[in-house]
């Protein structure tokens, strides 16, 4: 059989400055050229300034010493910041120390990654300025300003020069040193210099109250903000740099951003682009993982402004997608869409609502600072109500002032009844990992979906969990029992999302509740806390079938098994056998999927072939149209392969050992690589002959192989059984039942090779790489040395190459198979052999982490195979050659040509004939056997 491994492809986005196609704004948060400096406006730290400085001179023997310049992060007049406000920014300032010389200069640069400026775009930053010095004893005057760029010249720019208020300049490539006047506006006063692109050369500006129009030469690539000489007191202040696009998505409707709880079937949003028509096939909409684009509705189609429309929205549902736009000059930009169309009438209930008094909880409580229904300046009682090890004075606790529970306001987007009441929203925050509070309600009964609206700001996945109080409530001996979880992605502290309570496999889980029940939240470990504003319940009726006790399920490697099998239930409608869908590796083999239980709970089994790494998905649709996914990568390898170690390269000139024993990081014996301080060196690499590594990397450890320039460190990787030691090196100390470290290497460079000589066996292999990228990588090689092995001389022959395109971290370990045109390669292998493996190119040296190489046997399903079938009495026999390591199924069918074919058995070839049976039912029956 050709077995196919397929990636997971995994987006990586960066952060660009400028787009043609997208809109960017950043706000500072630290001085230019710090790590990093600011914030994009969807709150991601990123650098945007490159910082170039110029000294001034020295003015003398009796001067104060050399004239400077710099940055920093604060308030331009020392009263405020921009615009005289509180709002901090980032300066450049320079300085003459005895106000004889010039002053310094400093540049704070950057070159639009996304290309240069296009038709209708506009750059923006406001500017507020102290002084600058003016024209004195032969001096010219210091000049601040603003310049775009065309690579590094100057192609359009604004500047203001001599001290105060005085005179701006503007420059381009129509008025060179164009006097624009006084200014009409004041210094410390910030305003916003604004350059919009007109046509291909021109383009319009606005600076303050002031306006103009010009030409430039060349395309804008490029933005510089300085301070030129400005000599004593000029500080200059610069924010809120802003790259509006000439393609924007506007007006997405409905927006939880905007407005909860929005009870409609139609999501509507408009798409501009005065440079370029928008053509309805150039408009993609994803929501909740489906591609619906074919349903839009578009008005102006074909022009530069068209409305798009989507009226096929379930009620009750939680939205989560993206919207792209590309015009017909391929220009692209993107929007997330976060959305809810649940109903403002459904049960809520506040996270500050917790007990207090020892279970003591309030029905229908108001938003009020004086009403005994309210629970403003309750207490909750540690380890009955509530608990909180972490508690801090420090923290915020306000609405319950002398509670232990930390509650801040929410920056969630406003609701109808805390707006109408005129009080604030509020959250419980600091809900550390172990914290958790009871809630005790008299719920309406009915089986539900819980929603949590909740938020967290230290990045990756984040949760928290649900319990209900089955005993004790009111007292410290309660018991609990799980429910579920609230698992989701953070997006900032305050970027809330309405996250479901689902099981470990990510099911929408249907909670039935009926009177008075308690229940726990409990922050998880992920995340580090979360944000906890309110709680909501939503009617159970939406509830997609579950997915569950998926084996293999993919959580580590070597799951050696011969069946894959999952159960797919529903608490609120049936499933038919034929809307339960399996692909793996792309291929849907449904067909041979094995039934048992019932419409509402399924058992499902499918047979694997051994030795196979996959992708699977599984999709399950209820008889009310509700639907469900789920993915996984898996294998069915065994850790019996022949494996060679990345750490494991040859030595003293193309030495080697077959068969080595791990002993790192304690032991030292003659059949292992490992070297430690101390002990023998005389297994040193040659450099040229046994690797071309080198010790340029800052940081690089060398944890194995020391008295090598090979960089290595102990893995996170899986451990496999050969590390866990069974005293065969008893000899060097170790004692029995010893676990060994794993190491792997890294900062391997471009370029760089290490050589693996060992006594293969003899067979067919295919090969799988066990490695790591910090970034997709493409091109790490795998040659067979054809002569020259042990020197500097050596001969090789390329057998193909590992490619990553979802490489996703230097510990994050994928198989990645060895693969010559799209395909694996096969090689034949026996006897002594050396294999050189080389770093491919890469954006950053040291991209690739190795960890080992596995060679699984490459066993073939066999194109054609005998098969025999006879008859006694009233059972069918069916008999057929098998081959090892090869699974085949039987299928049967009352047509020659059914719609789908049905599972009668799966068997395990192992070499010899086998034998199915049967039972004979009605006139006529067909069978067919595979083989995978």
């Amino acid at each position: 059989m050709k077995r196919t491994l397929l990636i997971l492809v995994g987006l990586i986005s960066a952060v660009r400055l400028a787009s043609a196609s997208g809109t960017f704004s950043y706000t500072a948060t630290a001085s230019p050229g710090s790590t990093p400096d600011g914030t994009d406006q969807s709150s991601n730290p990123l650098n945007v300034w490159t910082i170039i400085s110029t000294p001034g001179g020295t003015n003398g023997a009796n001067d104060n010493g050399a004239d400077g310049e710099g940055v920093y992060f604060g308030n331009p007049d020392g009263g405020g910041g921009i615009g005289g406000s509180s709002e901090s920014s980032w300066q450049e300032y320079s300085y003459q120390n005895d106000g004889v010389g010039l002053g310094g200069s400093i540049d704070a640069t950057n070159q639009f990654a996304g290309g240069s400026l296009t038709v209708g775009q506009t750059v923006s930053i406001n500017f507020v300025m102290r002084a600058t010095d003016p024209t004195a004893s032969g001096r010219p005057p210091g000049a601040v300003g603003v310049s775009l760029l065309s690579g590094t010249n100057v192609a359009v720019e604004f500047f203001i020069y001599g001290g105060g208020p005085g005179y701006y300049l503007y420059n381009d490539a129509g008025s060179t040193n164009k006097d624009a006047g006084p200014m009409s506006y004041q210094y410390q006063n910030a305003f916003n210099i604004a350059f919009t692109i007109t046509g291909a050369n021109t383009y319009t500006a606005l600076a303050g109250s002031d306006s103009w129009s010009g030409t430039f030469n060349g395309p804008l690539t490029g933005i510089d903000v300085f301070d030129h000489a400005g000599g004593n007191g000029s500080d200059v202040g610069f924010n809120n740099l802003t790259i509006q696009p000439e393609l924007a998505i506007n007006n997405i409707t409905p927006n939880d951003n905007v407005a909860l709880f929005n009870v409609t079937n139609t999501l509507k949003f408009s798409a501009f682009s005065p440079a370029s028509p928008i053509n309805a096939s150039g408009v993609q909409l994803v929501l909740n993982g489906t591609n619906i684009s074919s349903k839009l509705v578009f008005v102006g189609a074909g022009s530069d402004n068209v409305s798009v429309s989507y009226t096929n929205l379930i009620l009750k549902q939680n939205y989560v997608g993206e919207i792209t736009v590309t015009n017909q000059a391929g220009e692209s930009v993107s929007a997330p869409v976060r959305f809810d169309t649940f109903s403002a009438n459904f049960f809520t209930w506040e996270a500050e609502d917790f007990d207090f008094s020892a279970g003591q909880f309030i029905d229908n409580p108001v938003l009020s600072t004086n009403s005994p229904e309210s629970y403003y300046n309750t207490v909750g009682v540690s380890n009955i109500d509530e608990f909180v090890p972490n508690y801090s004075a420090t923290q915020p606790h306000l609405w319950r002032t002398n509670d232990e529970v930390s509650i801040a306001l929410a920056g969630d987007t406003p609701r109808a009844q805390f707006t109408a009441a005129g009080i604030s929203d509020y959250l419980i925050g600091y809900f550390n990992p172990g914290n958790w509070v009871n809630y005790t309600k008299t719920f309406p009964a009915g089986t539900y979906n819980i929603y949590a609206r909740l938020a967290n700001g230290n990045g990756g996945a984040a949760n928290c969990y649900l319990a209900e109080v089955t005993s004790g409530q009111g007292t410290a001996g309660q018991t609990t029992n799980q429910l579920g979880a609230f698992q989701f992605n953070s997006r900032g502290w305050n970027s809330f999302d309405l996250i479901p309570l689902t099981d470990a496999y990510g099911n929408l889980l249907a909670v039935t509740l009926s009177g008075k029940t308690t229940l726990r939240l409990t922050s998880g470990a992920l995340g580090g806390g979360v944000n906890v504003n309110f709680f909501m319940l939503a009617p159970g009726s939406n509830t997609p079938p579950a997915i569950t006790a998926i084996s293999p399920d993919g959580s580590v490697p070597f799951q050696n098994a011969s069946l894959l099998t999952f159960n797919i239930s529903s608490a609120v409608s049936t499933i038919s056998q034929n809307n339960i869908q399996v692909t793996l590796n792309g291929a849907n083999v449904s067909s041979r999927l094995t039934f048992s239980g019932s419409s509402t709970n399924w058992s499902v089994s499918l047979p694997l072939a051994q030795q196979a790494a996959y992708t699977l998905v599984i999709t399950a649709t209820d008889a009310l149209g509700h639907s469900n996914s789920y993915t996984e990568l898996f294998d069915t390898f065994t850790q019996n392969n022949y494996m060679v170690e990345a750490d494991e390269y040859d030595f003293s000139g193309g030495q080697f050992i077959d068969n080595p024993i791990e002993t790192a990081t304690n032991y030292l014996a003659t059949n292992s690589y490992y070297a430690f301080p101390g002990g023998n060196f005389a297994n040193a690499a040659v450099y040229d002959i046994d690797y071309t590594t080198s010790e340029t990397n800052a940081g690089e450890q060398f944890i194995f192989r020391i008295d090598d320039s090979a960089g290595t460190q102990i893995t996170s990787d899986f451990l496999r059984n050969k590390f866990i030691n069974t005293g065969q090196d008893s000899e060097a100390g170790e004692p029995l039942g010893y676990t060994n470290n794993d190491c792997n290497i890294g900062w391997w460079n471009p370029g760089q090779w290490l050589n693996y000589t060992r006594t293969f066996p003899t067979n067919k292999f295919y090969i799988y790489g066990r490695l790591a990228g910090g970034v997709p990588y493409a091109g790490t090689t795998l040659s067979l040395v054809t002569a020259g092995q042990g020197t500097t001389s050596q001969t090789t022959q390329l057998l193909g190459s590992f490619s990553d395109p979802g490489a996703n971290g230097f510990q994050s370990w994928h198989w990645i198979p060895l693969m010559n045109n799209g395909t694996n390669v096969i090689l034949s292998m026996g006897g002594i052999e050396t294999l050189q493996a080389t770093a491919g190119p890469g954006p950053t040296a040291g991209n690739v982490n190795a960890h080992f190489y596995m060679f699984v046997p490459a066993v073939s399903s066999p194109s054609t195979f005998p098969i025999s079938v006879s008859a006694s009495g009233n059972t069918i026999s069916i008999r057929f050659q098998t081959q090892n390591s090869i699974s085949y199924t039987v299928l049967y069918s009352n047509s020659l040509n059914p719609t789908s074919w049905q599972t009668l058995t799966t068997i395990s070839g192992d070499g010899t004939v086998k034998t199915a049976t049967d039972t004979i039912i009605g006139s006529q029956r067909f069978y067919k056997v595979e083989a995978q």
